[in-house]
């Protein structure tokens, strides 16, 4: 599918196998921004691994969607669907382990 903007064409299509550098990309960048409105949205140290056995278990699965938007090579956008638990992937607040905490919404 190929969506059409005034100056930008954007290719949708689900993340392939060798896409993770992708998904990873916008997922640490979605959650930057997301610590600059809650910074219990802090990504926990080694985020790559465990990003990537979650991405490898889920991404074929039925139910869930892992959709990457397209501007020519750039990935731009990251779209999520299913049930995702990645409360692992943040950083615990101190005083708590990590898995323990959920996002604020």
């Amino acid at each position: 599918m190929m969506l059409a903007t005034r100056t930008t064409v954007l290719t949708l299509r689900p993340a392939a196998d060798m896409e993770l550098w992708a998904v990873a990309q916008l997922f640490a960048v979605l959650h930057q921004f997301n610590v600059g409105l809650d910074p219990r949205c802090r990504l926990a140290e080694g985020l790559e691994p465990l990003l990537r056995e979650h991405f490898v278990r889920t991404h074929r699965a039925p139910g869930t969607l892992w959709l990457l938007a397209w501007r020519g090579a750039e990935p731009t956008v990251l779209l999520l669907k299913g049930q995702h638990r990645l409360a692992a992937l943040r950083r615990a607040p101190p005083g708590r382990s990590g898995g323990a905490l959920r996002h604020p919404w």
